[in-house]
This record gives structure tokens, sequence and C-alpha cells, in this order.
């Protein structure tokens, strides 16, 4: 499968409009291809594919009423991503304040996989799982951007 094809594919449709509805923090649902191209890492997997979610973390820790990580803070200030495996490593509080989260973000992905409304035809053979959570420099708020970091 290429990654135009998981793009087109009905089911990974389906999951991004619910991500995004479900946790404004997401904004963009990606394969960002590292360690190979899209293509290879959507096909690296026999029975997963891994998908990038790129996240306004400031949204993020406000919806939850958690405190942005300073060393996101850091890698934002600097002008660089900030990326992790762990939804926990975006806010402060770490692991029991965020893992409710992820887990929802985890079922709402199997359960669309799962769901009989999708016809078998128009569902991807693979389950999509996230492989990490991204931040870019351009989610920082105006009245910080100018601030400096160390």
């Amino acid at each position: 499968m290429t990654f135009n094809e998981l793009k087109n594919n009905y089911e990974y449709k389906v999951t991004v409009r619910a991500l995004k509805n479900e946790f404004p923090f997401i904004k963009e649902v990606d394969v960002k291809g590292y360690g190979g191209s899209p293509d290879d890492m959507i096909n690296k997997y026999e029975t997963y594919i891994f998908l990038d979610l790129d996240i306004d973390p400031f949204v993020f820790t406000q919806m939850y009423n958690l405190t942005i990580d300073p060393i996101v803070l850091r890698y934002l200030k600097r002008g660089e991503p900030y990326w992790s495996a762990y939804l926990s490593s975006f806010a402060k509080e770490g692991t029991n304040a965020t893992w409710p989260i992820a887990k929802n973000i985890e079922e709402l992905m199997e359960g669309i996989h799962k769901s009989p409304a999708i016809p078998k035809e128009l569902k991807l053979d693979k389950t999509l799982n996230v492989g990490a959570y991204y931040a870019d420099p351009s989610t920082l708020p105006d009245n910080m951007s100018s601030q400096k970091s160390y």
C-alpha cells in the first residue's frame, strides 16, 4: 500500500475526521516516514500502520487543565519541533494525567477499525495505531514566541 492509497482509504478518512473532532488538539494525522519513506513505514509491519499525530500542545494542556512540560517549551521556543512516542511527554503532570486521554485515542481508532458500519471492502487490512505525537514551533502562542529559552 502507498501513502496515497492510505490517504484515499475510507477507514483512514473516517479515523482522521473522528480524531480531529473528538480531540481538537490533534491538528493533522500523517505518516512521517522517519527511518524510511511514508510508503516504507506503512508497509513495515504486518498488522499495524503507525500514524503520527501533529498536536497543538497548548490546546491539549488547556483542554485537560494540565501544564505544558518545560522541555517542550524549550524546543518550540528554539524553533525546533518536539516529538515523543508518549502523550505524557507534553504535560508536566505525566502519565497518570495523560494515560486516559491516550487510551481514548487508541480506543477510538480501534473502534473504527472494528466497526460493522464500515463495509469490509472499505476497511484496511491493518490496524491503525499511534506512532508518535509531534508539536511544531508554529503552535507557540504569539505572546511566548519572543521569550528566550535556554
